[in-house]
């Protein structure tokens, strides 16, 4: 009866109603509904679920949804700022299949600032400011807005319908994420640790489609940092000024307790690193709201 029900549930979000909005997607669900939120809302939008632009950039259609920001207390390495709150996020956008490349930058921005240098590997060593300039360019040379994430859409995206410490369930191994494969996370194995960034798309994806959302870079968002609003938010984009911007998902060189989905961290804007890059939204319709 169970299988049947779940049958049903997805025949349901593929095939709406003729002219009915389908469901929101709501966490927690399987990888195949995952798939299935993103195919019916494509087909409702009347949009692609995957597009490349002229930067060679591929993007994939993220539907609107809701889900469970944070993580919860008994989460092995939780933090007091990642107090669990339901978010609502009423618009689907376009998120980069992976983090922005050498390739894509210097396609828009010219000189390459990468510390490890190769056209497939992740752009780094960049500020939240030149991140953010990248944005601004890009979205003039294809007249389409393209941003940074707020950290509610990254949360969202990296979950893909999961409510565990990563996407790929309680643990996660070196075959499936960059980092310091010496260390382990909730009884996970050990395996290789690279000690350099991967070529982007090269480790297996989310349910989304979106590569490398755990270690590899860290990815600035476009929040500036702040406590998390007491109760449900709805398309939370931070407070209007601090001082620390916030970039997530680990890199290559943390333990993967730091990869996980909800960790936070937040630097001044002018920081750079050699472990720091990040990929961008495009914007389904409208103006750009988000911009700081």
């Amino acid at each position: 009866m169970r299988y049947v029900c779940a049958c049903l549930l997805l025949f349901v979000l593929m095939h709406p109603a003729a002219g009915a909005e389908p469901a929101p997607a709501v966490s927690p669900f399987s990888p195949a509904g995952a798939k299935a939120h993103q195919r019916a809302w494509a087909e409702h939008l009347g949009l692609p679920i995957q597009v490349t632009n002229s930067a060679g950039m591929k993007l994939l259609l993220i539907p609107p949804g809701q889900f469970i920001m944070g993580s919860p207390q008994d989460e092995e390495w939780h933090r007091p700022d990642e107090v669990l709150h339901r978010v609502t996020l009423t618009k689907g956008f376009y998120m980069g299949a992976t983090e922005v490349t050498q390739g894509h930058w210097k396609a828009v921005m010219g000189k390459n600032p990468s510390f490890f240098t190769g056209d497939d590997l992740p752009v780094e060593t960049v500020t939240w400011d030149q991140a953010a300039e990248f944005c601004r360019k890009l979205s003039e040379k294809e007249q389409k807005p393209y941003r940074l994430a707020t950290e509610a859409e990254w949360e969202y995206a990296c979950r893909a319908g999961t409510t565990t410490p990563f996407h790929t369930g309680e643990m996660i191994s070196p075959d499936q994420a960059n980092y310091d494969g010496n260390r382990t996370y909730a009884g996970g194995r050990k395996g290789v640790f690279r000690e350099s960034t991967a070529k982007a798309g090269s480790l297996p994806p989310n349910p989304w489609g979106l590569h490398e959302m755990h270690g590899n870079v860290w990815e600035w968002c476009a929040d500036w940092y702040a406590e998390y609003p007491k109760g449900e938010a709805t398309d939370p984009a931070g407070p209007a000024n601090g001082d620390r911007r916030i970039f997530r998902g680990g890199c290559w060189i943390n333990f993967p307790a730091v990869c996980r989905s909800a960790n936070r961290a937040k630097v001044a804007p002018v920081s750079w690193n050699f472990h720091l890059g990040f990929r961008v939204v495009r914007v389904l319709d409208g103006p750009d709201q988000i911009k700081r």
